[in-house]
């Protein structure tokens, strides 16, 4: 886990010459640094002979307690200097380089490099001298320093990547380059160019790179999809994690419905249980009307969960919930959504959530959706795969991780206007019962961080088995989307 992250000056390992002890943390290198050792013997002269260094000693190390009590690991920090660089002789670099800084733009100043600008006093003795002074340059006048590079940049390409905050690993589906040192590129951030008429992406550098994201910018929709890439470079794009519930989840649809009306641009989608299924045909960039149309036909006139079987490990045989998932997800893969997308299914043998951010989206929303005893479990890699809301009721910390910006949550597993066999309404059956008991388990879930806004449709008269309330959920969601937005507006207002 990152404990903090330390810039330019900072010091490290003080407390291990102070204690006499040893380093109880391990450090790693996001850029290219120098590092200055002391001893001891003369650190503890230097705390003699300069009473000031002992004065910003403690208030250093009483600023870290205070972040240490404060809970939760530090979030990763934005990126300030971004390295382009191509993968293939597809990539597009330039034109690539010219979209990101036009959206860029948005979000601050941002200067763009490349060997033309920087070679124009180059020194091969000292490459660095040379490009650091510029880099220094744009970096106190701009936001963001977008460093270009292509396959022949030799020491400028070297100096951009040991500089990056971030590096963006752009393919374009053509003919490998050659003398690419991949190794290097490892842990990147990888962009896939996607060609008009081109359905998924090329997988070639997936394995290899094992890139810390990924990106898909389609052809025609380039300059939406770059603005999208932009927002989350700049940390101003807006997340949406939708929990559990069984029917009542569809009251998410009309909070989409409502978020989407305001204009709220949803470029990240997290769910579990229901709220995966939801979240994945809106990571697909379904319309709220669509995704409730799907609903109706697979939920209400097909019921993929009508299959009963002798309950030797189930209650259903779950051949209509697979057939489901086929039907609405067809053979669409997480890493070509055009919307950042992860699900999160309970791994019974060690009780942790499983995160799915690539590979088939109808199997990861199988293994998060799947509620145990009612639907088979699903055993992948040697883990008991079984409903996401089990352990991440609502998994915000698991979106805030990447710090790409605002975070929506909604919560439609309980209803304020629940009271079971009190005022005429019925004890539930014993699909909900098992389904409720599994839901209050979770409810001390996976929200160690506060979301932005937090939604909770009052979902009371829903059952979570009563596919059939669809239109009743929906406008649920609609008006408590209306209400938390509203209220958000009344409290910015005050503040200000």
């Amino acid at each position: 886990s990152r404990i903090r992250t330390l810039g330019r000056g900072a010091v490290l390992g003080e407390l291990a010459l102070l204690t006499g002890g040893t380093r109880s943390a391990s450090v790693r290198a996001l850029r290219d640094t120098e590092l200055v050792t002391i001893d001891r013997k003369d650190f503890e002269g230097l705390l003699r002979d300069r009473p000031e260094v002992s004065l910003a000693l403690t208030r250093s190390i009483a600023g870290q307690l205070r972040e240490n009590t404060s809970g939760g690991d530090e979030l990763e920090p934005l990126p300030g200097v971004i390295a382009i660089v191509p993968l293939d002789q597809g990539a597009r670099i330039a034109e690539f380089a010219r979209s990101l800084e036009s959206a860029l733009s948005d979000h601050g100043a941002v200067r763009l490099l490349d060997h033309a600008v920087a070679g124009g006093n180059y020194s091969a003795a000292s490459p660095v001298a040379t490009f650091g002074p510029l880099l220094d340059t744009a970096a106190a006048d701009s936001d963001f320093q977008v460093l270009v590079t292509d396959s022949a940049d030799g020491d400028w390409r070297r100096f951009c990547l040991q500089q990056a905050d971030r590096i963006l690993a752009i393919s374009g589906g053509g003919a490998d380059l050659s003398g690419m040192d991949l190794a290097q590129l490892r842990g990147s951030d990888l962009v896939t160019l996607i060609k008009s008429g081109e359905t998924q992406t090329d997988r070639r550098f997936t394995t290899t790179l094992a890139p810390a994201r990924m990106y898909v910018v389609r052809d025609p929709e380039a300059g939406s999809d770059i603005a999208r890439l932009a927002r989350r470079l700049s940390g101003s794009a807006t997340g949406i994690v939708l929990s559990g519930g069984g029917a009542r989840a569809f009251s998410q649809i009309g909070v989409i419905e409502e978020l989407l009306a305001c204009g709220i641009e949803i470029d990240r989608v997290g769910g579990v249980g229901m709220g995966a299924v939801i979240g994945g045909m809106l990571a697909m960039e379904m319309g709220p009307d669509e995704i409730a149309d799907r609903c109706f036909d697979e939920w209400m006139r097909r019921n993929p969960l009508g299959d009963y079987t002798f309950p030797r490990q189930s209650l259903i045989r779950g051949r209509r919930l697979e057939a489901m998932l086929a039907r609405t997800f067809g053979q669409a893969m997480i890493d070509d959504l055009p919307r950042s997308y992860f699900c999160g299914a309970t791994d019974l043998r060690s009780g942790e959530l499983v995160l799915f951010r690539d590979g088939s989206l109808a199997d990861a929303v199988s293994a998060s959706f799947s509620p145990p005893v009612v639907a088979p479990i699903a055993v992948r890699n040697g883990q008991l795969l079984t409903d996401g809301s089990l352990t991440g009721g609502l998994p915000v910390t698991d979106m805030a991780e990447q710090n790409e910006g605002a975070i929506i949550a909604v919560d439609s597993r309980f209803g304020d206007s629940e009271q079971a066999g009190r005022d005429g309404q019925e004890v539930p059956g014993i699909l909900e019962v098992f389904s409720r008991a599994f839901l209050v388990r979770s409810d001390s879930g996976n929200r160690r961080r506060t979301p932005s806004l937090l939604i909770a449709p009052n979902t009371g008269e829903v059952g979570m088995l009563e596919f059939h309330q669809l239109d009743r959920a929906r406008e649920i969601g609609r008006e408590a989307a209306r209400q938390a937005l509203e209220k958000a507006g009344d409290s910015t207002e005050a503040e200000e």
